[in-house]
């Protein structure tokens, strides 16, 4: 039984830090361009998808909304 509570707190540990570090929001640009995934200060940082109005998309990797 203890072995069974621990092997819960670490799997919970684990869980409470990787969704409570990284957050994931969905912002639309006054050009209509948008945006899905990882903010850091308020910038797109970590993994996303950019979507612009002229059907370009990417997805992967962004660090300081560049």
């Amino acid at each position: 039984m203890k072995r069974l509570r621990f092997f819960i707190s670490l799997v919970l540990t684990a869980y409470l830090f990787t969704s409570v570090c990284v957050a994931q929001v969905t912002n639309v640009l006054p050009d209509g361009a948008k945006y899905v995934g990882e903010l850091k200060d308020g910038l797109a940082n970590g993994r996303g998808i950019g979507m612009w109005t002229n059907g370009m998309n990417y997805v992967g990797e962004f660090k300081d909304a560049e």
